[in-house]
């Protein structure tokens, strides 16, 4: 099957200019499909999940990749079919819908957030070890990070309005 590739941050392939904030520290500048909107749009969903978590733990999350890199560093990859967290980068690719449409999943709040919910199950409960990631663990982590793309999405007013829409209010 061949030698695993492994590619470590700092991603050292051609980049586009990054998404830089304003002088308040803001991204809404950027308007769709500009150049920047897109890694405006993955950070912000990436920090607004680590914002809802961060305040259910009571802390600030220790990424569990701290002793070699200080900071998360988020790549879009749009010829990519899919999405991936790793140690110290998140990978964001695209959908290729059969009627020629490209959907980026660096648009897509669910897909970055359930990436997130990775660095949650690494960084409170820490690396499994080699050999031990039994089809449960996979299924647990998994689980969760759906769970982290849920309940962070449930902090959008307008998420809550759609589902009590939807469901007349039947939660169960």
């Amino acid at each position: 099957l061949g030698t695993p590739v492994i590619s470590l941050p700092p991603w050292t392939r051609a980049i586009l200019e990054p998404a830089v904030p304003d002088e308040e520290g803001n991204f809404d500048h950027y308007q769709p499909s500009t150049p920047g909107f897109e890694a405006a749009h993955a950070f912000g969903c990436a920090r607004f999940t680590l914002d809802v978590w961060e305040r259910y733990i009571g802390q600030p999350l220790t990424w569990h990749f701290h002793d070699h890199y200080d900071r998360l560093e988020i790549s879009i990859l749009p010829g990519w079919d899919n999405a991936q967290y790793g140690y110290g980068f998140l990978e964001l690719g695209s959908q290729f819908v059969k009627d020629g449409r490209t959907l980026p999943f660096s648009l897509d709040f669910d897909i970055i957030a359930h990436e997130v919910g990775h660095a949650f199950v690494y960084s409170v409960l820490g690396i499994p070890d080699p050999g031990a990631e039994f089809p449960e663990y996979l299924g647990f982590q998994e689980a969760f990070s759906d769970c982290v793309s849920l309940i962070a999405a449930m902090h959008f007013p307008s998420v809550i309005d759609n589902v009590l829409t939807v469901t007349r209010g039947n939660l169960y």
